[in-house]
Formats: structure tokens, sequence, C-alpha cells
């Protein structure tokens, strides 16, 4: 799969606050961090078509396994070596964010009590 911008973005975020990588992950990270961009935006999109009708059974189905592959490409992440990165959290609310990694580390983009990163779209 191709490296996305958005996908750099989110991998060199994450990168930053994990130092000890061994180099050949690196690559490895940068194509999971963009697919899970990919997902994201998945989910944005069926998240802004939901505040405005109901969504179709497919839709539903599309959903459902778009938060079921960004779970799994989180797991990939820590195996690869992003050791900060705990879980990933879903917000159906299409005004914020609908996609955000929870960070163990303070590395987040939130001022309050938890931790997240936030995955572009």
């Amino acid at each position: 799969m191709n490296t996305t911008k958005k996908g750099l973005a989110l991998a060199s975020r994450l990168i930053r606050y994990n130092a000890t990588l061994p180099p050949a992950n690196i690559a490895s990270i940068q194509d999971t961090c963009s697919r899970i961009c990919r997902h994201a935006a998945t989910l944005e999109r069926l998240a802004v078509a939901a505040c405005n009708r109901p969504l179709s059974l497919a839709e539903e189905e599309t959903d459902k396994a778009a938060e079921a592959r960004v779970r799994e490409l989180v797991t990939c992440l820590q195996a690869a070596g992003i050791e900060n990165v705990v879980k990933v959290d879903f917000n159906g609310d299409p005004r914020g964010v609908v996609t955000k990694l929870k960070v163990t580390d303070r590395s987040g983009d939130w001022a309050g009590g938890d931790d997240y990163v936030c995955v572009p779209t």
C-alpha cells in the first residue's frame, strides 16, 4: 500500500515518542498509520451520513468492519514497537474527532485527563 501524507503525519507523531524503535520497523509503522487514516476517513464519512439520515445495512456493516480493522491495525502498531498506544476510541459525532488513539505518555492532543492522539482524516 502507498504511504499517505496523513499516515506519515500520524506515524511521525507516534514515532517521536518511541525513540527506541528499530529502523526496519519505521516503514511498516508508516504504512500501518496510513491504513488507520484511511479507515478513519471512512468512519468519519459514515458518522456524517448518520447525522443526516439512518445508515443502510451495508453502511452499518462497513462501519463495524472499519472499526474492527482499525483495532487490528493498532495491535500491529503495538507489535511493531509503538508501546505508548494502548487502545483506540471511536466517537460517532463528526463535529469532533471520530477516531483517536489513547496514549500513556502525555504525548496526546487533549489538555484534559486522558491523552489521545487524533487520527487525521
